[in-house]
């Protein structure tokens, strides 16, 4: 089925599937008050015609089409004692075709670039401003983490590393102290 076709009933061109849905809904309403209405009485006819526009029950071009036909039938048959309401029109009619519509393509407009509102500009320089100062902490703990200096991050391994130098070399000189002393035959107490 084409996709016209999804939208078309009894010769109308809807613009949305819910709009052709409501016209095939009246379709069939108009249907079944078709199989039940007398013509035969007028009065019965004006009745039926006058709850249908109180409630309002024909939205599209398919019911409100029905409605003027039971209009010009009442006009020609009953008598100048009744007046026949008159059918109101549900919709607000523009120049401009509906941005949501299936059928038709939407307009394009070249040429023109969407201008960025103050608010819009100062919520992506913030976000830059934030995602740069995030990459600074990070790049601070990294280089702090790998530095030699002692800081509060490594400052225990440092020291111990310090004192365990420290400690090495001592060793070391004192064992160079007493074997010189072996060698000279130095004693000490």
């Amino acid at each position: 089925m084409d996709k016209k076709e999804d939208f078309l009933v009894e010769g109308y061109l809807f613009i949305t599937e819910e709009d052709a849905m409501l016209a095939r809904d009246e379709k069939q309403k108009i249907e079944y008050l078709e199989k039940r209405m007398n013509y035969e009485n007028a009065r019965s006819v004006l009745s039926v015609y006058e709850k249908m526009t109180e409630t309002k029950m024909f939205q599209t071009p398919v019911g409100l089409a029905y409605l003027n036909q039971l209009r010009l039938f009442l006009t020609e048959h009953l008598d100048g004692d009744f007046t026949i309401p008159y059918i109101t029109v549900p919709s607000i009619y523009k120049r401009e075709i509906r941005q949501n519509s299936a059928v038709v393509a939407p307009k394009v407009i070249y040429g023109k670039k969407k201008k960025t509102s103050a608010k819009e500009i100062s919520i992506k320089s913030s976000l830059l401003l934030s995602i740069f100062l995030i990459l600074l902490v990070i790049a601070m703990f990294i280089i702090t983490i790998q530095g030699e200096n002692a800081n509060i991050l490594n400052y225990k391994t440092v020291l111990i590393n310090k004192y365990a130098t420290w400690e090495q070399e001592l060793s070391d000189r004192e064992e160079a102290v007493k074997l010189k002393e072996r060698e000279l035959n130095i004693v000490t107490e």
